[in-house]
């Protein structure tokens, strides 16, 4: 059999996404038209024709266990707007020809083997607003003007590579972004303040091992975040004292990861405004003075990590009105006193490490 798909009507299709189609079955999904639309299940993405038409629009091919390289023909699709590959096994050099699209609004390639680098062309495209790179091969520096030839970025996901330099100041530019994903890089020096434009932000992961600042003036820059959700910092190299006005930054905070750095001072007593909070993580740091009783009116708290500081005073027994806690580490810290008996009745705990 001709290892090219044949199917003239192809040639009016606009929209093609076959999203994990062949997990739910084809039969489930198409009825009648399953035999045909089976010829769809390829392996390599330049065995279809589909990807030749110049109509074609939106391209999700996600979750298909699609091998090789990802052909240079896709900058002849002028009209694509939308090209979503994540979740396979594609590998090679992502094309400059992408850089052609100049109607392309996602470009989303997470979670492949693509080495080398983002070509240049696509930090071009003005009408970008998601550009999803993560889990990769990838080795780079961002453009020092991202923020300003991107201007309508909303999502920004690199994490899981290899890129180098700074964090270009220009991303606060970018006043729609929504996702900022830079974790598990090698990026250097200090972050951008946010000077109160980026207000939009509902997650920001920025977890290295190399990014430094002799205070918080990151975390702290986010005050005008009104829906923030998730903020990842740990793994780095941030320094100077925890404010107590963290308290009132994220009150829609579901995540906190503040782990592995050098921050120092108490946990405020006004912790208990981040009423949302499920994750609360700080461990490996030079925290001191008490574990205020207020974390016990978290109650959406799951997981509460204080780990390795220098933590002192009595575990409070208030804890034990967390009823939905899975898991506590408070070990090697200078704390005294016994185990309160509340903690016994958590019926969703299961990992309690107080060494």
């Amino acid at each position: 059999m001709n290892s090219e798909v044949i199917w003239p009507s192809l040639t009016a299709i606009i929209v093609l996404g076959l999203t994990s189609l062949l997990k739910q079955g084809f039969d489930i999904a198409f009825g009648n038209e399953s035999d045909r639309l089976a010829l769809l299940s390829f392996k390599a993405m330049n065995t279809c024709s589909v990807i030749r038409n110049r109509k074609l629009m939106y391209l999700d091919l996600s979750s298909s266990n699609l091998t090789g390289s990802i052909p240079a023909s896709l900058g002849n699709l002028s009209s694509l707007d939308t090209l979503i590959l994540r979740y396979n096994n594609l590998e090679g050099s992502i094309p400059q020809d992408l850089g052609q699209l100049e109607q392309m609004r996602k470009v989303l390639l997470e979670v492949n083997t693509l080495p080398g680098t983002i070509p240049s062309s696509i930090y071009n495209l003005s009408t970008l607003l998601f550009l999803g790179q993560a889990a990769n091969q990838l080795q780079d520096s961002l453009p020092p003007d991202l923020g300003i030839t991107l201007l309508r970025l909303r999502l920004l996901a690199v994490g899981g590579n290899s890129f180098t330099c700074h964090l270009p100041s220009t991303v606060v530019n970018a006043s729609l972004l929504s996702w900022l994903d830079i974790t598990k890089n090698k990026f250097t020096g200090q972050l951008p303040n946010n000077r109160g434009s980026l207000s939009y932000l509902i997650q920001v992961r920025v977890g290295n091992k190399n990014l430094e600042s002799n205070d918080l003036s990151f975390p702290t820059s986010l005050t005008n975040c009104t829906i923030l959700q998730v903020l990842v910092i740990g793994h780095n190299h941030f320094r100077g004292y925890l404010p107590e006005s963290i308290s009132n930054l994220f009150n829609k905070v579901n995540i906190l990861s503040l782990r592995h750095n050098e921050i120092r001072g108490f946990i405020p007593s006004g912790i208990s405004n981040l009423a949302s909070l499920v994750n609360f993580d700080s461990g490996n740091n030079l925290l001191s003075g008490h574990i205020p009783s207020t974390i016990g009116m978290l109650q959406d708290l799951q997981l509460l990590n204080l780990e390795s500081n220098k933590l002192l005073g009595p575990i409070p027994s208030s804890l034990g009105n967390l009823s939905n806690l899975y898991s506590i580490y408070l070990y090697n810290n200078h704390l005294s006193g016994s185990i309160p008996s509340s903690i016994g009745d958590i019926q969703s705990l299961q990992i309690l490490n107080l060494q």
